[in-house]
């Protein structure tokens, strides 16, 4: 199985004409003759690509997706709403946002463009997309969900599913193992608005490589962070450290 980078597309219908098939929150339709809106829509319809999802095989076990139904979402462009009336659904093995006509189908069709003023919001989780530094503190760019923010310091994470070969034993002791997804989630931090940096995918490791200003701050508000064993203790730490 071949890790396919998939190409394309924000767009609020699949079957898109005109600007007015589009429901964009404004019962009136005042803001459809808005020129800079109307431009928007149109460089989008540019960029559109058919989507060509990933092939998996009958044998691999899981799914890339951590929840596998369409869900009614809303995008967002430049802080602006868009749309509150598309199906959405992460693909956490593409880094892809899939887009459905409704929520019965299968199949996307076509999938969110990857842009950083694009925001997209699935089930009270916000995709954002942005550059940040992995584990090996090389830049990288990918969707990010903000878990916690206050003041200078903005905790997100990474949802992902790794893809794992089958695995043939060479010999009767070693166990066989289909092809199959595995999860792994990622921390992330940001302070003063910087460029994430990655944290570790899970929370004993998260704690261990805080920064050393906040394990200080930690020290003199007397919080164990030794104590810390889920990401609502964590939250609960970081709010602490965050009260003047």
């Amino acid at each position: 199985m071949t890790n396919r980078v998939l190409l394309i597309v924000i767009l609020l219908h699949v079957f898109f004409t005109n600007a007015q098939q589009f429901n964009i929150g404004d019962q009136d339709g005042s803001a459809l003759t808005d020129s800079r809106f109307q431009d928007f829509l149109t460089g989008v319809r540019n960029d559109i690509r058919k989507y060509n999802p990933t092939q998996i095989g009958k044998k691999t076990k899981g799914s890339p997706y951590f929840n596998t139904s369409f869900l009614q979402g809303s995008i967002k462009h430049k802080d602006e709403l868009i749309s509150t009336t598309l199906y959405l659904r992460y693909n956490a093995f593409n880094d892809e946002i899939e887009i459905a006509t409704n929520a019965n189908q299968t199949k996307p069709e076509e999938a969110v463009l990857k842009r950083n003023d694009i925001i997209c919001i699935i089930n009270d989780e916000t995709y954002l997309y942005l550059a940040f530094h992995d584990k090996n503190q090389k830049n990288q760019l990918g969707y990010l969900i903000p878990v916690f923010e206050k003041n200078i310091i903005k905790l997100l994470k990474r949802k992902k599913k790794n893809y794992l070969e089958e695995t043939i034993p060479r010999t009767s002791l070693e166990r066989a193992f289909p092809p199959r997804f595995v999860d792994e989630i990622q921390y992330f931090l940001s302070l003063e608005e910087r460029t994430p940096f990655y944290l570790g995918n899970d929370i004993k490791e998260v704690v261990k490589n805080l920064p050393s200003e906040l394990k200080d701050k930690a020290k003199a508000k007397k919080i164990v962070l030794k104590r810390i064993k889920d990401e609502i203790s964590l939250y609960s730490a970081l709010n602490q450290l965050m009260v003047n």
